[in-house]
């Protein structure tokens, strides 16, 4: 899903991703899913590595985007402000073209 939003492809699924990611619910993801998605965008994609880094840096500065870790206190006020803090934009896409409801054209690299 993470590799479908960043990439806009193929746009179904995109969109799909799209509205998941872009809503208002909080997500948490693990560390493996963030190291897959690189993997995936690199070997598969052919994405180059500074644009992969970029979008997940992006990606995981959303507002409503975290990482998952078993040991961290969720109910920390510190870690509460933190949250707060990050940004509500979304990244830009690795693909030159943005990922649009109904759009049928492919993205390009």
């Amino acid at each position: 899903m993470i590799a479908r939003y960043l990439t806009g492809d193929p746009p179904d699924l995109a969109d799909v991703s799209v509205e998941v990611i872009d809503g208002v619910a909080a997500l948490l993801v693990t560390d493996v899913a963030i190291v897959e998605t690189a993997y995936v965008l690199v070997s598969v994609n052919e994405v180059p590595r500074a644009g992969v880094v970029d979008g997940l840096i992006a990606l995981l500065g959303k507002a409503n985007f975290d990482t998952f870790w078993p040991d961290r206190d969720y109910d920390d006020p510190s870690y509460r402000r933190l949250r707060r803090s990050k940004a509500s934009e979304p990244p830009s896409r690795l693909c030159t073209s943005s990922v649009t409801r109904g759009s049928s054209s492919p993205p390009e690299f």
